[in-house]
């Protein structure tokens, strides 16, 4: 067990080389969604629940300034950048004005504009698609449509399970791993 286990960690480098010299899929970046909650917030500001509506949208504001965090230091693959949900019709038309870097929402330069070419991949935490639904890190394509195997198409969160939940970095972390083996 133990040869299998040092033999593994010897051939895992090469394999990892050989997976990012064969470059069968790349991408010009990927757009993460960002939830807002703007209609639950809108409706309970209208019954005039003023201060639930503060405290939905400050933690939401956090959840939000951590991914934004987590793939700005961990995503490695191509560049990052972030759009609120509301905003997901005009990512669908193509129309990029609405697309930020950083918690400071700084805009894209016109470079970084004109480098996506409808090449980007768009993800966003929620349920799942699938029959079973789940929570996860769901990925998509220019048109909002799930990736093609052998891309990657969710890492799960275990949102639900204390236990084995994981941490932003940890679920953009075995996204990367599995992008990157996607490429054999």
């Amino acid at each position: 067990m133990k040869k299998i286990i040092t033999l593994s960690l010897l051939i895992l480098p090469l394999v990892k080389s050989f997976c990012q010299n064969s470059n069968t899929y790349s991408t010009n970046a990927i757009l993460i969604r960002l939830q807002t909650n703007i209609h639950l917030i809108n409706y309970l500001k209208k019954e005039g629940k003023t201060e639930q509506a503060k405290e939905i949208e400050l933690k939401q504001n956090e959840k939000n300034e951590k991914i934004i965090n987590a793939f700005n230091k961990e995503w490695t693959l191509s560049p990052v950048y972030f759009f609120y949900s509301q905003n997901s019709l005009e990512i669908k038309n193509k129309n990029y004005t609405s697309l930020f870097k950083d918690i400071n929402n700084t805009p894209i330069s016109r470079e970084e504009f004109n480098n996506l070419k409808s090449n980007y991949i768009i993800g966003y935490f929620g349920q799942t698609s699938n029959k079973i639904k789940f929570h996860a890190l769901n990925f998509n394509d220019a048109d909002f449509n799930k990736l093609k195997k052998p891309l990657p198409r969710y890492v799960r969160t275990y949102e639900k399970l204390w236990f084995l939940k994981r941490n932003y970095k940890r679920i953009i972390q075995i996204s990367l791993r599995k992008f990157h083996f996607s490429r054999i």
